[in-house]
């Protein structure tokens, strides 16, 4: 009861206005309106977050394949560069020898 004697002693007094206090229940009525407003925004903002990982999660997969799919390529065109210059260094040995005999 202690507690409250110093509150009734106040608004007894009159340095607490009694309006004042009647409005206490609309205030805390609106505070708890935009506390629940901000929760709705932080709620939306989290489901935003976690769908873009998602998507960030996918695309970062499709890199990978893209480029292990790139690296596979360049590999294949790599070998097919060093089969094209074994096959002219033969025929530039062919020329070589053709030439050869053509003198003889």
């Amino acid at each position: 009861m202690k507690e409250y004697e110093g509150f009734i002693d106040d608004v007894v007094t009159r340095r607490i206005d009694r309006r004042d206090l009647r409005k206490i229940p609309q205030v805390i009525k609106r505070v708890d309106e935009r506390v629940g407003g901000m929760e709705n925004t932080l709620q939306s903002g989290v489901h935003d977050i976690q769908e873009t990982q998602k998507i960030l999660h996918q695309n970062q997969l499709l890199f990978s394949e893209n480029l292990a799919s790139h690296v596979d390529m360049v590999q294949k065109i790599n070998r097919a560069a060093e089969s094209l210059n074994r096959a002219v260094e033969n025929i530039s040995n062919a020329i070589e020898a053709i030439t050869k005999i053509v003198q003889i």
